[in-house]
Parts: structure tokens; sequence; C-alpha cells
């Protein structure tokens, strides 16, 4: 038996977070940032910028990484951290590049927002869930079909023989969990109906749980699963999480139309207006994918 899995590709990881936080920073005053004036190692204590004026010791983010400042030297346009003072607040230290941005005290670290938009993602199932192909060599095998293991459910299989050009729609057939794991190494599996050999091969589109990225370049339809359309739910998900927190005087509210804030304009009230627009956008995408890709069960006639 032979599984294979193709999915498209479209955005990164990395491209979502940064869109996360370029949103954000529209609700707030502006950021001190800096760059790399040259290469520096994940075990560097002494980091070297384009401009440490305005700079005191806190915390400044490289890539995802924060790293504790304990001087400045706006002279030599030098920041220098403690040996404990990289990979701070369970960031991962890592080398960086001349030339990477350097924020002073950021309002959203990315690898905080990275984690808030995984568990979006997360959360989004069962209202909306990956929709994958799997093509499966039927060598072997009669009636029952083995499914991949993220197999939740069916949305259409499809069957081609040695005498078949195009791929045959299955009209009847039903979705089986439990099966012995001997013969299905998922437990999983999907009963066709009788007259179908075991030499034909075939394609299954099944719903699968969103899975996390982990990589700021893992692509976010092949990873995920979800479609292209769903990367705007998710990042209104992370923002209503974030903002709800936000402790300022007075907040910029450009991003929401007044008529949805009342005076003062506050963090709840841009949460929740945030919040309205997050679950209008849910619930179009929960009617168009179980529109489109309906998950049943067909009883084998």
């Amino acid at each position: 038996m032979t599984i294979t899995t193709d999915i498209s590709t479209s955005n990164t990881f990395g491209s979502i977070i940064d869109e996360v936080i370029f949103h954000l920073q529209g609700f707030v005053e502006g950021e001190q940032t800096t760059w790399l004036e040259q290469d520096i190692t994940e075990t560097d204590t002494v980091i070297p910028v384009g401009n440490a004026a305005g700079f005191s010791k806190g915390i400044i983010e490289i890539g995802t990484e924060l790293v504790r400042v304990v001087a400045v030297d706006p002279t030599m346009n030098t920041l220098t951290c403690s040996p404990m003072g990289r990979g701070f607040r369970t960031s991962v230290k890592a080398a960086h590049s001349s030339g990477e941005l350097v924020t002073y005290n950021p309002s959203w670290p990315k690898a905080t927002v990275g984690r808030k938009v995984n568990e979006i993602v997360e959360t989004l199932y069962p209202m909306l869930y990956g929709v994958l192909s799997a093509e499966i060599d039927g060598n072997g095998y009669d009636y029952t079909w083995p499914l991949p293991e993220d197999a939740e459910g069916v949305v259409d299989v499809r069957w081609r023989g040695h005498l078949h050009a195009d791929w045959q729609r299955v009209r009847a057939w039903e979705f089986k969990q439990g099966l012995p794991v001997s013969d299905f190494p998922s437990g999983k599996g999907v009963i066709l109906p009788r007259g179908l050999g075991s030499t034909q091969r075939l394609q299954v589109l099944y719903a699968a749980k969103p899975t996390p990225m982990a990589n700021l370049s893992d692509d976010f339809i092949a990873t995920t699963g979800l479609p292209a359309s769903v990367r705007q739910v998710v990042t209104l998900g992370v923002a209503v999480q974030l903002t709800q927190f936000l402790d300022v005087a007075r907040l910029r509210s450009h991003q929401v139309s007044p008529t949805e804030l009342t005076e003062p304009t506050s963090a709840a009230a841009v949460a929740g207006a945030l919040g309205r627009q997050f679950q209008a956008r849910l619930e179009e995408e929960r009617r168009a994918l179980h529109a489109k890709y309906p998950i049943s069960t067909h009883k084998v006639r």
C-alpha cells in the first residue's frame, strides 16, 4: 500500500505573524526599531546595531528571539546582554544576520503572536477543517481501503482502473473507524461497494483537524489544510485575543469603524468590535466550506 498527499501551497507562517503585528500596531504608538550592523551568533552577548540612540535597558526582539539588554553604548552603537539574556522568556536563541530588524520592547513579540496563531488554528475545528487529498494503491485490498491517520471524515471518493483514464466517482461508501491496526495502521478506512476490484487506485478527499505551523517558512495552506481565505479569520482571532489585554490610556481605533465603538475608546471595545468581525467571517467560512466539502457517511448499498 502507498499513500501520497497532494496539497497546494501559499502564505507562510512568518507572513501571517507579520500581518497580525502590522495591524495591531495601528492601535498603539509606534515602536522604536533599528537594525543589526553585523552578523551575530547564538551566544554573542554584545550586539552591534545601526543606531542605539534612545535605547535603554529592557527587552529587544531579533527575529523571534527575545534578548534582555543590561547595558547600552550609544557611542559604539552596541547593546549588551547578560549570558542568560539570550533566548529570554522561553524564546529560542539563534544566529542572526546583518540587516535584521531589532525592535525595542515589542508590544507583541513574534513568538507570542505565533503561539496565538496556532491556538486559533487549532480551535477552528470542528467548525472549520482541512480538506486533504490522498491517493491509495489498492493492491491487497478488497472492499475496505485504508485511510491516513489524520482523516476525521470523508468528503469524496473516486476510483480509477486499468480501463478508465479518468477518475470515476464512488456513489456509495462508508467511513469506518476502529479497524484492526494489524491491517489498517491508522485504524481508519473507507468501505466500498462490491464490484470494485483490488487492482484499482483510490482517490479520497477527507477532512482533517488543522495542523499548527512550526517554522516561519511553513505554508499556511499546505500545513493547516485550510483554504487561503481562512487566513483573515485567523488574524482576526489573534487580534481579538491580544487587544483585550492592552492597558493604555488611549487606543488608536482606525482599524475599526467608529460606529462599532462607544466612547471612550477602550481595549475591551476594540476587542469586542474585532470579535464581531471574527465571528461573522468564521460563519461565512463555515458555510462556504460545508457547502463545497460536506462531510457525510454514505452507507454501502
